[in-house]
């Protein structure tokens, strides 16, 4: 994995302003709120992590593939008998 440590104030400024697909008009709106006084490219990189979280979790969205953010060997929590009772479950 590459070192993010130089940027990672970045990251942790993407998530505060959403990373879900936010718009140019979200981030300017939260750079207004905030009063944070960030350099052009530096808001371009909040608007592409944005754009790569979103596309990359609508890709994992419905299947039953790990979460990227997952370790594959870390167990789910879940077991499959909990999974089938939730799942016939009448709510």
């Amino acid at each position: 994995m590459p070192d993010i440590q130089p940027y990672e104030h970045l990251v942790e400024l993407a998530i505060e302003c959403g990373l879900d697909g936010v718009s140019w008009q979200e981030v300017d709106s939260w750079l207004r709120i905030t009063g944070y006084e960030l350099r052009l490219w530096e808001i371009h990189q909040i608007k592409l992590f944005s754009i790569i979280y979103h596309s990359s979790a609508q890709q994992y969205e419905g299947t039953l593939l790990p979460a990227p953010y997952r370790d594959v060997d870390q167990p789910s929590g879940m077991t499959e008998d909990a999974r089938n009772i939730l799942r016939n479950s009448r709510f």
